[in-house]
């Protein structure tokens, strides 16, 4: 029963970017095992998520930091603006 208590505070503590790679291997590992009319849905399901993942890393987390970067140099400017001022 313990195990069960940790296993539900472990997922909790996990992102959702981690959770959905967990969703997406088992989905991709049950579409190899089994033979059923829905095997090409799940074995697509991983490799959709890794072309996700890579659009994701390519154009948002480059957007994302570009992002932080020009606030970070607009509030060093503010603050130098205020600095000469007094």
């Amino acid at each position: 029963m313990k195990i069960l208590y940790f296993l539900q505070w472990w997922w909790k503590k996990l992102d959702t970017w981690q959770k959905l790679w967990m969703v997406a291997s088992f989905s991709f590992g049950a579409g190899l095992a089994n033979d059923g009319p829905y095997k090409m849905y799940l074995i697509s399901v991983l490799p959709a998520f890794v072309l996700l993942s890579v659009i994701k890393w390519a154009c948002w987390d480059g957007v994302k930091n570009a992002w932080l970067e020009y606030n970070k140099e607009q509030e060093h400017l503010i603050s130098i603006m205020k600095n000469k001022g007094s």
